[in-house]
């Protein structure tokens, strides 16, 4: 007896303990016969189920009780499943409708209920309702799809704007060059590739600031630093070395593209390369036209005082030769002394007379030369106009090389502008000084030839110097290249000159093998005609 009554005094204790676990657990449980009617339930699941007390719940089924019944048909199924294979169901979701109409979720688990023997003779059900974690994972899922959403509309903007720029650079009329923060090309348009003179593949990925020749290149070095930070700049008349070795010339307008993180700079270029060349040459022609008048009124104050020099110094060399004779008539002839003296006057005279001479050739040479003002043609001896430069460069030419001229007598007067004309000649005579300093005198010629080819009047100016490479032939002609060193030229020369010849309607041709020298073709025609 007393085992008996400390048995159930444990089991009512038991019963206790698991009446205040069901009590006060904050899940519905519940428990079910083979017949699927309830034969239990905790406070919790009554009030899920808006039961105010256990008895309106004992002994029905889902079926009696107030739910849709596909529902109850749906639970029904779940507990006989799991009463059949003896198996439990564990943490599957599965809806209900409350009886208010406000439909929950439920994370349910059902485990076969078990006699001692092993029969199964009814089932246990637990379950938490979810809603509130279902709809904060809708809400997570809906703002996910709604970020989404939004990220890819952003993608497609930026898809979009990427077009529309690629299609604006890849149509634009100026150079366009997108850059990378560290300035390095990324991408750039056809107009930038034909400016360059190179292929995409060759340009990408080179610093943008390496374009500009060394001693220009701080000035665009110095504009991409404050593009970084003030978001825009203009640059103009910068210089860039082509990847042929060319020159040209670009005023640029370059801003700071930001998207996101990435950072990019847009930088678009003007090609202002022949506006360059023709302000250069406007300025060179102004520079010359200046030259010229003061020229000519050098040569006019010094022409006067020159002719009463050589008038005097005539004189005085007749006067000279009249003494000599008057002398050589009188008894005991010409004393020893005075013939020593003679013979030095008669020297000085002639110096004298050289050098005024020469110096009268100069001062005419300079009138002559003086005449670039104008840009009307006439007609022009060419023998006479390069006999005038010759002159004009033979301080350097004496030291250099020794003058071969082959003149065709028969050559007419051909209609040109003598000043421009100069301008050019003395220019290729001067280009060819250079190329030969690097020999000896002796073995250095400079060599002019002219002659008459149908209605062409062709002039030849060849030099024995260092000839020109390959490489550099076809971009002589080009403004501002120049294979000098830096400060020696401005690359102008050669590009100036076959400008004025086109402006006559002529034209300049070289030919030229390195070691051995170089000839420039110049052609003009007898008989004026539009330009070439």
């Amino acid at each position: 007896m007393e085992e008996r009554q400390r048995i159930e005094g444990e089991l009512r204790e038991q019963r206790t303990l698991l009446g205040s676990i069901l009590t006060h657990i904050p899940y519905s449980v519940f428990w079910k016969d083979r017949q699927g009617a309830y034969l239990g339930a905790n406070p919790h699941f009554l009030q899920d189920m808006g039961m105010e007390s256990l008895e309106g719940l004992l002994g029905k089924t889902d079926l009696e009780l107030s739910m849709p019944r596909a529902q109850a048909e749906a639970y029904r199924r779940d507990d006989f499943e799991v009463m059949e294979s003896g198996q439990p169901k564990i943490s599957f979701e599965e809806p209900m409708v409350r009886t208010s109409g406000e439909e929950s979720w439920l994370l349910t688990s059902k485990v076969p209920l078990k006699h001692p023997d092993g029969t199964v003779v009814g089932m246990v059900g637990i379950f938490a309702d979810i809603s509130e974690r279902r709809r904060q994972q809708q809400a997570l899922q809906d703002a996910k799809l709604l970020v989404e959403r939004h990220v890819a509309s952003l993608e497609a903007q930026v898809r979009e704007a990427h077009l529309r720029n690629h299609y604006l650079m890849q149509n634009s009329g100026s150079a366009v060059f997108l850059l990378n923060e560290e300035g390095s090309v990324l991408d750039l348009n056809p107009v930038a590739q034909r400016v360059l003179g190179g292929s995409e593949d060759a340009l990408r990925g080179l610093a943008f600031e390496s374009f500009a020749p060394e001693k220009h290149r701080e000035p665009l070095r110095r504009a991409l630093r404050d593009l970084r930070v003030v978001g825009s700049v203009r640059l103009e008349n910068q210089p860039l070395d082509t990847v042929t070795g060319s020159r040209v010339m670009l005023d640029l307008a370059a801003s700071l593209q930001v998207t996101g993180n990435t950072r990019r700079l847009l930088v678009v270029g003007h090609d202002v390369t022949e506006k360059w060349r023709l302000e250069q040459q406007s300025i060179q022609n102004e520079r010359l036209a200046s030259m010229g008048a003061l020229a000519a009124g050098i040569a006019h104050e010094i022409n006067n005082p020159m002719a009463y020099v050589l008038s005097n110094l005539t004189y005085l060399q007749e006067s000279r030769d009249e003494l000599e004779h008057v002398l050589e008539s009188l008894p005991g002839g010409i004393p020893a002394r005075a013939e020593e003296m003679l013979a030095e006057v008669k020297d000085i005279l002639a110096e004298s007379l050289s050098g005024g001479r020469r110096i009268r050739d100069i001062v005419r040479d300079m009138r002559f030369f003086s005449h670039t003002a104008g840009e009307e043609l006439a007609p022009v001896d060419l023998h006479a106009c390069l006999d005038v430069v010759l002159r004009m460069a033979h301080g350097e030419l004496k030291h250099v090389a020794r003058v071969d001229k082959r003149y065709d007598s028969a050559l007419p007067l051909v209609p040109a502008s003598e000043g421009r004309l100069s301008q050019v000649f003395l220019n290729l005579v001067i280009n060819a000084v250079h190329a030969m300093r690097s020999g000896k005198p002796e073995d250095q010629v400079l060599r002019v030839i002219t002659r008459r080819d149908g209605d062409w009047a062709r002039i030849e100016i060849s030099d024995s110097g260092t000839g020109i490479p390959p490489d550099v032939l076809p971009h002589i002609f080009e403004p501002f290249f120049t294979t000098k060193p830096a400060g020696a030229g401005t690359g102008l020369g050669l590009s100036i000159s076959l400008s004025i010849l086109q402006k006559m309607g002529g034209g300049i041709q070289v030919q030229s093998t390195v070691g051995v020298g170089t000839t420039f073709l110049l052609s003009l025609p007898v008989h004026g005609r539009e330009p070439l």
